[in-house]
Formats: C-alpha cells, structure tokens, sequence
C-alpha cells in the first residue's frame, strides 16, 4: 500500500484540539494528497476499526482515547471560476475569509474570527452576527469511504439549518472541498444587534470584519490561554407558546424571531439569570466575559462535560428548556 507509512500510530491530539484534551489516536493520518484517501478503506478494513475526521479541534470535546482511524484533512487548495470559489477542506476558516476580500469577494465578512477548517464549517453550519454559511455555499464534495469514491452534495441536499446539516448522520463521508458562490457586489448585512451602531454610509467589507473582531475578542477568551471553544451551546428555538410560558417566569427574556412562528432564545440570557457568569466547577469554568464560553483547565473531559450538564439541569429547572451542547462530543 503506496500510503501505508503515513498512517501513525498513538498519536496525541492534545495540540489538535482548543479544549487541550489529553486524547490519543490509536491510529491517524493527515490527508494532504487526494489519492491517499484511497488507501482509508483498506486500513480501517483490516484493523477491523472505524474512523472519524477531525479538523482544527474547534468544535469538539474529545475522550481521552480515539480507538478509531482519525483522519485529518490538511488539503488547502482554492480554485477560483468566477463568483465560484472552490476551497480545500483543509484551508483555516479565517485565512480564507482574509483572502476572499483581498480577491474582491464579500459576504464572508460576517463570520470573521471564528476558529476551524473550512471543512467544518458546513458540518455544522457555521454562523454569527446575522449570517450562517450556508447562505454561500454552492456545492459540498466529500469522499465516501465504504464506497471508496467521491460524492458531491449541491445547497439544497445539504438540509442546511440552525447549526445542523446532513453531514453530522453521514458517518462514511469525509469533506474534501466546499465550493462557494461569492459575490462582488457588497450589501452589507448589519441586522445583528452588534453591528447596529455601524453605519451603511461608507462602510466597507473590512470595517465590518475589523468591528466584528473586537466585539470576539471583548467576549471569547483566547483559547491559547483559557481552552474554549468558543459557544458551548445552541440557543433554544421555541414555539410562541412556549414562550409566553417563559415570560412568565422571567418577563425581560431575550429572543428573536426566527422561522415557522417560531423564536430563538437567548442561552446566554438563561445562563446569565441564573448567576452562573463566572462559576466554576471543579477544573471548568463559566468564562468571566461570556456566559456561553466554558473554560477547560484539565487533560479530561469528564471536568468540562460534569459544567455544562450542572447548566443544562439548572436551565430545565427553572425554565423547562433543554439546552443543546454545540460542539460535537465524541
């Protein structure tokens, strides 16, 4: 097998993940040419293992031991057709917001800042400020394993929603590349409440990434120094009834309107009501800056795990609400 040397053996994944979980790869490969991809089926078939991707550790919360194939993706090539940009699976998120308003391009610049690889971001469907990337997305290509061949899914069969897509139940699917469709024509989108005090008139691509950096950096520690990944959970969508119910039992609840005359809650909001900005729990902690940020200080992820269920149990005591964990816990 050409590429069999390229697969390691119990490898840490402390430095691949922002929460600096102490979690070793029985097995691992770093994919940078596409033709390795076709050895994956051989390897995890005589093992007898299963595999799984991992990015740049952005979104997740990892055990302490992988016994699988973890592959990563390290492929950052971008070809450019037009108003279509096709963008390795291994290419920093942010790197590529950067370079598509050097080459012109808006409309990314609403989700500046956020950590990961441009192959996760459709697997959750990244968003902040106003803005979801699936909103850019033309075309996700993806290697199948079982089937040993590569597939693509257009916007549409992606099934694209709040944080959730096909790809989180497509366990045999690795992304390869994620081609988007960008525009020239800038129309800024400043509907999000922290963008309001910008104003249209001579607002540029760039001003509104450069205010939205210091709006991320005023209320997500920086993971290098306190491990986080950034929001810890979804904000609940909730029927009008249901919150009314709420508003009974806190009438200043923050919400926004979403779709199906449906609404969406404010976590942080619940979180915050309930006085646990800055509570710690054995070695995890609420951050200081923002209540959806959770703090790591161990090698385990029992610590981190144990906070966020003592949250999500005070929030359905005192609000009937379910609060979803965002990152992906493996």
């Amino acid at each position: 097998m050409k590429s069999l040397n390229k697969f390691q053996q119990s490898l840490s994944l402390k430095e691949k993940n922002l929460l600096k979980i102490n979690s070793v790869a029985r097995f691992f490969i770093e994919i940078s040419d596409l033709d390795d991809l076709n050895s994956i089926q051989d390897f995890v078939t005589e093992k007898k293992i299963s595999f799984c991707t991992l990015g740049e550790g952005s979104n997740v919360v990892l055990p302490n031991l992988i016994d699988k194939l973890v592959i990563s993706i390290s492929y950052d090539e971008i070809i450019v057709e037009e108003n279509l940009i096709t963008v390795g699976a291994g290419k920093n998120w942010d790197d590529f917001v950067i370079w598509s308003l050097k080459n012109g391009y808006s409309g990314l610049e609403n989700l500046s800042g956020i950590p990961g690889s441009v192959g996760a971001a459709p697997i959750q469907n990244i968003g902040a400020y106003g803005s979801e990337v699936s909103h850019f997305i033309e075309e996700v290509i993806c290697f199948d394993v079982e089937l040993n061949e590569f597939i693509s899914f257009t916007n549409s069969e992606c099934n694209f929603s709040y944080r959730k897509s096909i790809f989180q139940k497509q366990s045999s699917l690795v992304i390869i590349k994620v081609k988007f469709k960008l525009s020239k024509d800038f129309i800024p989108n400043l509907e999000y409440e922290d963008l309001n005090s910008l104003k249209e008139d001579n607002i540029s691509p760039n001003t509104i990434r450069e205010h939205i950096l210091k709006v991320r950096n005023a209320k997500i520690s920086d993971p290098r120094i306190c491990p986080n990944v950034g929001s810890f959970f979804k904000n609940p969508i909730i029927s009008r009834n249901e919150l009314d119910k709420i508003k009974q039992i806190n009438p200043s609840i923050k919400y926004n309107s979403y779709l199906d005359n449906k609404v969406k809650i404010s976590a942080a909001f619940l979180i915050e009501s309930l006085n646990l900005k800055g509570f710690t729990l054995k070695n995890a902690k609420v951050s200081d800056k923002h209540s959806l940020v959770l703090e790591n200080k161990s090698e385990k992820p029992k610590d981190i795990l144990d906070l966020a269920s003592h949250i999500q149990s005070l929030v359905l005591d005192n609000y009937n609400i379910n609060l979803e964990i965002e990152p992906l816990i493996f």
